[in-house]
């Protein structure tokens, strides 16, 4: 009942079924009902400390579930989803699905779509793709035309697959690379992209920062010529709001869900800027999800 009731009851909901557990730890549909209830928070979840943690709950209550539902092939393709997620043990998620599908005979296209998913993931052409729109969109080099580049901001940056295009100044920018500041939630992904950086010799810097709870504010951000966004599914509510009162010339959104962009984008409009470019990317294969990429700027510029 709490679950039919929306996300927002969705903590009650876990509560309900922790409680079931704590009664009748031994009964395995539980432990996968919570696992199945932990990745639908997760994928909402703002903060990457609290996504990671349930994440892991998740992964080790669906591991569980295969060793007690052996004959079900729900926990087996679950758990594969979840794999192919977080980018972790992909022989894993295909063995998973295979045993799906041996189980009950799941329709050949799901089959296909995990083990293509759990090889390739995000797509090469799609990723150059976005680096492409957001070089484009953004058009830095008319921001700061001076020999040193523009200096952007890129917010929820992970390892810098954007960021570092950006800053090596690939893709025809006139005015060559630009300084690229990353800020990610993720210590061990921001220690990678600030390695990375170094040892590139590109004007890159990157630091830990949990922008869901500690936004960027428009004073921080003044220093910016342009600024790019890539928030989890549940997108970027808080930083959005301080991008809206900032005076940031150029915004590039990258997102994997249509209703959370729709709300920031509406956030950036309400507060003067003017939505100039959206582009849908088909990015994942046999997958109903797309990513876009969309270009604001202030005012008519």
């Amino acid at each position: 009942v709490l679950l039919a009731q929306g996300p927002d009851r969705h903590a009650d909901a876990e509560q309900a079924i922790r409680y079931a557990l704590g009664l009748e730890p031994e009964r395995p549909t539980h432990g996968y009902r919570l696992a199945r209830l932990l990745r639908r928070r997760a994928l909402v979840a703002e903060d990457a400390e609290t996504r990671a943690a349930l994440n892991a709950e998740a992964k080790a209550g669906l591991e569980k579930a295969v060793q007690a539902h052996p004959r079900n092939p729900g926990p087996y393709l679950e758990l594969a989803e979840l794999l192919l997620e977080l980018g972790e043990s992909l022989d894993r998620a295909e063995w998973c699905a295979r045993k799906a599908a041996k189980i009950r005979k799941t329709p050949a296209g799901q089959v296909l779509k995990a083990r293509i998913l759990a090889r390739t993931g995000r797509t090469a052409e799609a990723e150059a793709a976005i680096q492409r729109l957001v070089r484009a969109g953004l058009a830095a080099h008319e921001l700061a035309p001076r020999k040193a580049g523009a200096r952007i901001a890129d917010l929820y940056a992970g390892l810098g697959g954007i960021g570092f295009a950006l800053a090596t100044g690939g893709g025809g920018d006139r005015a060559g690379g630009h300084r690229v500041a990353m800020f990610e939630g993720s210590a061990a992904m921001a220690g990678a992209a600030q390695a990375a950086a170094r040892r590139a010799g590109v004007n890159v810097t990157a630091q830990t920062c949990d922008l869901a709870r500690r936004p960027l504010g428009s004073d921080e951000l003044k220093p910016y010529d342009a600024v790019i966004f890539d928030p989890p599914r549940a997108g970027a509510r808080a930083q959005v709001e301080a991008l809206a009162a900032s005076q940031v010339a150029r915004i590039a959104a990258v997102s994997c869900h249509a209703a959370s962009f729709a709300r920031d984008a509406r956030i950036l409009t309400d507060g003067g800027y003017r939505l100039s470019a959206l582009t849908p990317i088909d990015q994942f294969l046999w997958s109903s999800h797309v990513e876009l990429v969309a270009i604001f700027q202030r005012g008519g510029g």
